[in-house]
């Protein structure tokens, strides 16, 4: 009899883990974009060169063509 309650514990705690998992991907992808933190992946391509991206201030423009890619990749 116990052991229907523990298994139903696990099924509850691996359906949460696993949700809490995929908030913090799309969080992780939402700080990307914002170059948060500063160290942060840049994942938009540029007409300015890659290495120079870290150096210059980040633009609207940028954030919404990196969440529209995050989007996209999600619904491709």
């Amino acid at each position: 009899m116990w052991t229907f309650w523990v298994d139903q514990a696990l099924k509850s705690s691996q359906t949460v883990a696993s949700d809490l998992l995929e908030a913090h991907k799309w969080l992780q992808r939402i700080a990307n974009c914002l170059r948060y933190p500063h160290n942060s992946v840049h994942t938009c391509g540029s007409v300015i060169d890659i290495t120079d991206a870290a150096k210059l201030p980040l633009t609207s423009f940028q954030v919404q063509c990196e969440m529209q890619a995050v989007i996209r990749a999600v619904y491709a």
